[in-house]
């Protein structure tokens, strides 16, 4: 504490130094991560509670959204990505899935575990998920402090009763567990490449926004992406491939896919409707694009249950 010194005051002002830091915070010396946290648009999807029976087993399955098991009760084990070992989980830990990493989770043998599981989009300039710029995949012990506990029924809560203002409840406790984890786990995160990827997704803000605002038109071109920063096409899929790891195509209809995961879940309208509002002028085209990317059918996808 220090006083500001003048004669009879009784106040003093606490100093940066007497705060106990965070234990383990994600090292970002050039503010690479801080500019992203500040554009980063959390969208909340829907969150659950189960009670899961020690036959419950979930078969390798994929989301174009993030995704987490947060396991209140009952050890189990998970594998993302095709790993071939088991990783283990226990009471307390959050399981963070990033969109499309393919999953697999199950009950040790004979136990019954209690789940509570969010859907979520977390995207940088409301394109780029953020888990999969950090690496943020895995289970996250549920060490003094964590929010979990509080947040996962919290989140599961306001969904199923979606009072005035649930969205926003949602999108806070979301904001809160990414914050806990990069100032609680920062050593097990990673921004690679740097200065490359951040300037590449900088640059095609522009493009982003232009795609979101036209991505129900099915005969948006990518003449018509690169005309927006005035560059070639070439050099259009070169910031493609430095800031999202493919084509402006393939990126596309990535979104579009997304789009009609979300509708698919949280409305009635039909598959060729939904093909329809995602820019797919073919019903049969949609349909094997979608199987394509999910590994399943517009119409056994809407059927999926989180576990």
């Amino acid at each position: 504490m220090r006083s500001d010194g003048r004669a009879g005051r009784v106040a003093c002002r606490r100093e940066p130094t007497d705060y106990e830091p965070f234990p383990d915070v994600y090292r970002d010396p050039d503010g690479i991560l801080a500019r992203w946290l500040e554009v980063c648009q959390i969208v909340p999807l829907w969150g659950q509670e189960w009670e899961c029976t020690a036959a419950w087993h979930q078969a390798p399955r994929r989301f174009p959204e993030v995704f987490y098991y947060w396991v209140e009760a009952g050890h189990g084990w998970y594998r993302l990505g095709g790993a071939a070992e088991r990783c283990g989980l226990r009471p307390g830990d959050l399981l963070m899935v990033p969109p499309m990493v393919l999953h697999e989770v199950g009950p040790e043998r004979g136990v019954r575990m209690k789940l509570y599981t969010a859907h979520f989009h977390a995207r940088v300039y409301e394109t780029v998920d953020l888990t999969s710029l950090l690496g943020m995949a895995g289970a996250f012990p549920e060490v003094a402090g964590a929010p979990y506990r509080r947040a996962a029924p919290g989140l599961a809560r306001e969904y199923a009763l979606q009072a005035p203002g649930w969205k926003m409840a949602m999108a806070s406790a979301v904001r809160e567990i990414l914050l806990f984890i990069i100032r609680h786990h920062g050593s097990r995160l990673s921004v690679v490449p740097r200065s490359g990827r951040q300037t590449a997704i900088v640059r095609l803000q522009p493009v982003f926004d232009l795609i979101r605002d036209r991505l129900g038109e099915p005969n948006l071109k990518v003449a018509e992406l690169a005309a927006r920063l005035s560059v070639s096409e070439v050099y259009l899929r070169k910031l493609f491939r430095s800031a999202v790891r493919m084509s402006p195509v393939e990126f596309v209809r990535r979104r579009r896919i997304d789009r009609a995961c979300t509708l698919l879940r949280t409305t009635e309208l039909t598959t060729e409707a939904v093909a329809d509002r995602c820019g797919f002028s073919d019903p049969a085209f949609f349909f094997r694009t979608f199987r394509g990317m999910m590994a399943t059918t517009p119409s056994a996808y809407r059927r999926v249950e989180d576990v």
